[in-house]
């Protein structure tokens, strides 16, 4: 039940990333967000959004031992190693969605911000804000999500085709 605790805290986090700032937003009828809140709204977002796609992987990995190797399983799934790979799906998302691409948008937007941020803090509307060419930024947002996104596909599909 790790990986599921694990997988149910991410989702959690997920939603109160956004859900309590925009129901403020709403009742208070104040439509304004500090920079320091966006980035760090945008930061822990990129994080949970990047982080989902490889904690299923290793959910699915988890399946395929419990399914394929039945008599190794608790053997080969420790509690040091369980814990390994879920700290190692947000290690390895972390470094590469966060302070890649999260902290060249933040540098742009320090540098060109001319307008009040409002309402949403996603890389995309944050990307429009800064009013520049932000080509390059949605480049590598696209690069590092796609190739998270694949990955993990292609393992969870691997995974389940030998359970098969």
């Amino acid at each position: 039940y790790l990986f599921l605790s694990n997988y149910s805290i991410l989702e959690t986090v997920y939603v109160t990333t956004t859900v309590p700032k925009l129901l403020n937003m709403f009742l208070s009828g104040d439509h304004t967000v500090s920079f320091t809140a966006c980035m760090t709204q945008l930061s822990l977002f990129s994080t949970c959004g990047a982080s989902e796609p490889v904690l299923v992987m290793v959910m699915s990995y988890d399946r395929y031992l419990a399914i394929c190797c039945p008599l190794h399983y608790h053997n080969i799934m420790t509690l040091k190693v369980c814990l390994w790979l879920v700290s190692g799906s947000f290690r390895l998302v972390v470094p590469l969605f966060n302070m890649i691409p999260c902290f060249w948008l933040l540098l742009y937007l320090l540098v060109t911000i001319t307008k009040w941020i409002n309402f949403s803090c996603e890389s995309a509307p944050m990307s429009k804000l800064a009013g520049g060419d932000t080509s390059s930024i949605k480049t590598i947002f696209s690069i590092v999500a796609s190739v998270i996104v694949l990955i993990s596909f292609l393992f969870i599909m691997i995974s389940n085709t030998s359970v098969i």
